[in-house]
């Protein structure tokens, strides 16, 4: 017998009632592991019958979610030992959240931006001319938009989607800027403190400047960020602020995400999520200092 083969017998078991067939079920779907989604996505599309179609779509949440935190959990582990990538987190959080969107659809969005700085790439700029040319590139030419900031529309989370559309909420803009930052090896990483971040340009182990993502990438000095922090409602406190690696916008997205599904209701999509954050360790950046106390 096929794999395919078997893989459609054990979709013909997707509803039965009894626990026992069902976690055998489970046991012999996560040994066979992620390639099964594709299979699973072409049954459910060719599926006629609306009630299976249904099952389908579940059990391909269900499954790909659990092959995906796993990707993370490893992600993590390797994260804390070698640096790895922003773009490689945030391909497994995009297809955690939408297993149609293969790696191949993902780096081809993403490198159909980033090679706009690629083009423009120079070595005798300063610091602030290289960040003014990535801005020009980012917020101009490509058009990249900040749009639902009260982050209420799933499409609008998506970087994938935003990728493709250059509109996006608060949190996508801001992992697509510093995703694509990185590929283009600008020093850029979140400078972390208790409710969220601001990017600082680091050179030579020092915090040159600040960015304002949100305000066309503005660039802002030190002697502004704490009135940039209490305008956010942020007390300034520098003794709590921590330069952290930029995969560490993985987790914030993330974070976003939790508080997008519970705002919509999607309880099944906050779990999903809820449990690939935890993949990713304990540390969470958009919680407030007073609301981790509790």
């Amino acid at each position: 017998m096929t794999e395919r083969e078997e893989l459609r017998h054990l979709a013909a078991l997707f509803d039965d009632p009894d626990e026992i067939v069902s976690a055998c079920v489970d046991k012999r779907i996560a040994e066979m592991g992620p390639s099964v989604i594709p299979e699973l996505e072409r049954m459910r599309h060719n599926e006629p019958d609306t009630d299976l179609k249904r099952i389908l779509s579940d059990r391909i949440m269900r499954y790909n979610a659990q092959f995906r935190t796993a990707d993370l959990r490893r992600y993590a582990m390797r994260e804390s030992s070698q640096p790895e990538t922003l773009y490689e987190g945030c391909f497994l959080a995009t297809s955690l959240v939408n297993p149609q969107i293969s790696r191949e659809m993902f780096e081809e969005a993403f490198y159909q931006c980033a090679c706009e700085y690629q083009a423009e790439a120079s070595d005798g700029r300063t610091a602030i001319e290289n960040i003014s040319v990535f801005n020009h590139i980012f917020y101009h030419r490509l058009r990249f938009t900040v749009c639902d900031q009260r982050m209420t529309v799933e499409k609008n989370a998506m970087l994938y989607d935003t990728l493709k559309s250059r509109r996006g909420n608060p949190f996508a803009i801001a992992t697509i800027y510093m995703m694509l930052a990185e590929d283009a090896g600008l020093p850029l990483y979140p400078l972390c403190f208790p409710g969220g971040f601001v990017p600082a340009y680091i050179e030579n182990g020092k915090e040159l400047f600040y960015l304002n993502l949100f305000q066309n990438g503005e660039i802002f000095p030190q002697t502004r960020l704490k009135d940039y922090l209490i305008e956010q409602g942020i007390p300034f406190d520098h003794n709590k602020f921590l330069i952290r690696r930029q995969t560490v916008m993985l987790n914030i997205y993330l974070e976003s995400l939790t508080y997008l599904y519970a705002g919509l209701g999607d309880t099944a999509s906050e779990d999903r999520i809820e449990k690939a954050l935890a993949a990713l360790g304990d540390e969470r950046f958009l919680t407030p200092e007073d609301k981790q106390e509790e």
